[in-house]
C-alpha cells in the first residue's frame, strides 16, 4: 500500500505546484499588458499610488501598494509518541518496560500562530505624457490561496 501511496502523493504535489502562480508570472503579465498605456488606466483599475518621485525630464516613479490582507496562520502541532521499547539513554529494549520512555502521545507545537500581512508593491515609471514605461514588482508576499504570489492574485494572473 505504501509503495503506491508515495508516487501518488508526489504526483499530487507536482500538480499543485505546477498550478501555482509566481512573482515572475505576475511580472511577465504586467510587462505584456501595461507599458504604453496611460497610468491613469492602471490607477483606475487597481487604486491610487501611495507615493511618487519626480525624475529629470518630467518622468515620475509611482509607488503603488495593493492587495493588502491580514491573514492569521494557526499554530502547527505534531503528535509525538515515545517508543515504549526505546530508551534514549540505553538504546533499544525488548519487552514492556516502565519508566519515563513509556509515555502517552503528546501534542507538541512546531510553530506558533501568527498574523501575516499579504500585499503587493510595484514601482511604475511614467514619461512626461503620463504613459507607463515600465512596471517592476518591488515586494510580493505569498498568496492567500495556493498561489505563491499575492501580486499574481491581485492582477488576476492565471497559469
Amino acid at each position: 500500500m505504501t509503495s503506491l501511496f508515495r508516487p501518488l502523493a508526489a504526483l499530487a504535489a507536482c500538480l499543485v505546484i505546477a498550478g501555482c502562480t509566481t512573482t515572475e508570472d505576475a511580472q511577465r503579465s504586467l510587462d505584456r499588458r501595461w507599458p504604453g498605456q496611460p497610468v491613469d488606466n492602471f490607477f483606475s483599475a487597481y487604486g491610487p499610488p501611495v507615493s511618487s518621485y519626480k525624475l529629470s525630464g518630467g518622468r515620475v516613479i509611482y509607488t503603488w501598494r495593493g492587495g493588502r490582507l491580514d491573514k492569521y496562520i494557526p499554530p502547527d502541532y505534531q503528535i509525538v509518541r515515545r517508543d515504549p521499547f526505546y530508551d534514549p539513554m540505553f538504546g533499544s529494549r525488548f519487552g514492556p518496560r516502565f519508566g519515563p520512555w513509556f509515555d502517552d502521545p503528546q501534542m507538541v507545537m512546531v510553530s506558533p500562530g501568527r498574523d501575516v500581512r499579504l500585499q503587493c508593491v510595484a514601482q511604475i515609471t511614467v514619461d512626461k505624457a503620463r504613459i507607463i514605461q515600465s512596471i517592476s514588482l518591488s515586494s510580493d508576499t505569498e498568496g492567500d490561496g495556493f498561489s505563491q504570489s499575492r501580486c499574481a492574485e491581485v492582477f488576476g494572473v492565471r497559469k
